[in-house]
């Protein structure tokens, strides 16, 4: 909120940060204990409208991921500057307060810098996800800044430009890095994000120890995600395989005081966050948070190339109640409509697990297959 006075931003965290610590260490006379409030369980609240929407503002892109969950050829004309206003006002009345532009790679988009500001201006809270090549001339992230973006996710694969660029097919390391030191330098928010994968991985504590030289103090790291080219991509990490590895990125990041973000959703019984220290994680598709696509149509997360209806031209509550949206909304309460497999509908960690991803499970159920198997067909 650029325009709340800096004097009031203070008061109010300071007035947070009160309530927070008496409620971290209550003491005899907290009103709170007393009352004997209910403690809901994570994921039992049900959300309304979604906290957040994805918006993919194209799927053109100046990397060339072998790994990236969009569907190769994947290609849909962006919508008009008046048509995206007219979905962001439109997310805003459902009750949306949250959207992160992404693509693709949204910087490459001729209206990025307007429609930032037109989300900001509405209210909501708005993210980038980017690449950062093109945010490593300050100009761009500044005015990005200046229409009221609140916070950049970058991707980087690896703390060798060489590895990175093997990955994303492009010489863009340096670019990258560089996108990444002019977010930090005009002081906004930025992250990381990195996937784990058998070309980086054994590099996973270096890389924290680089993002922490950066400047960065948090970062995020999420498994290969079986969509699109991923979907075939013979190089992702089995979760047996990827725990190790959190194991050690935690350690290391919390030697640096970095705070360490994981974003996969996986099933309690391979990989547990909650076991981790990393908190409850589960899939939030088709609840918490959305995806629109360039054309306007709304998927139940970016990865889930299913659409149920289209922001312009259909009512949200048909969008909201759509067969694909219910069946995994409601996967705990109905997990065999939801095609959950029985050692899901059978465990006692249903409720937090929620089965894992959603994509993942619904494509093992539906064609299970090795990922050598699938290059082979």
């Amino acid at each position: 909120y650029p325009e709340v006075p800096p004097a009031t931003v203070a008061q109010d965290l300071e007035r947070v940060s009160q309530l927070l610590h008496r409620l971290w260490q209550p003491g005899p006379d907290c009103p709170w204990c007393e009352l004997g409030l209910p403690q809901p369980a994570p994921f039992s609240v049900r959300a309304q409208a979604p906290y957040k929407a994805d918006v993919a503002l194209h799927y053109l892109c100046n990397n060339h991921c072998a790994h990236c969950y969009n569907e190769p050829g994947r290609r849909q004309a962006s919508l008009s500057l008046e048509d995206w206003k007219r979905t962001l006002n439109r997310l805003w009345d459902i009750g949306v307060p949250y959207v992160i532009f992404t693509g693709g790679e949204p910087t490459l988009h001729p209206h990025l810098t307007e429609l930032v500001a037109h989300a900001s201006a509405l209210g909501q809270i708005t993210g980038l996800n980017s690449n950062g090549r093109l945010l490593a001339e300050p100009e761009l992230p500044a005015t990005l800044l200046q229409a009221g973006l609140d916070h950049v996710q970058i991707t980087l694969h690896s703390d060798l430009p060489e590895v990175h660029d093997n990955l994303v097919s492009a010489p863009a390391w340096e670019e990258t890095v560089a996108g990444i030191r002019a977010c930090l330098e005009l002081g906004l928010h930025t992250l990381t994000n990195t996937t784990l994968l058998a070309a980086n991985a054994g590099r996973a504590v270096e890389m924290v120890e680089f993002l922490h030289t950066l400047g960065l103090r948090t970062f995020a790291m999420n498994g290969i995600i079986r969509s699109g080219c991923g979907a075939y991509y013979p190089g992702g990490l089995r979760e047996s395989q990827v725990l190790p590895l959190l194991e050690r990125v935690q350690e290391r990041a919390a030697e640096l005081d970095m705070k360490f973000l994981w974003y996969t959703p996986t099933r309690y019984c391979r990989l547990s966050p909650v076991e981790l220290g990393l908190g409850p994680k589960a899939c939030n598709a088709a609840e918490y948070s959305i995806c629109v696509e360039p054309n306007g149509s709304v998927l139940p997360c970016q990865s889930y190339y299913e659409p149920v209806g289209n922001l312009l031209t259909d009512l949200w509550e048909n969008i909201w109640n759509s067969p694909l949206f219910l069946r995994i909304r409601n996967r705990r309460e109905h997990p065999r409509e939801a095609d959950l497999p029985r050692r899901c509908v059978e465990c006692e960690e249903l409720e937090i697990c929620g089965g894992g991803c959603m994509l993942e499970l619904h494509k093992e159920e539906t064609k299970p297959y090795a990922v050598g198997d699938r290059q082979a067909q």
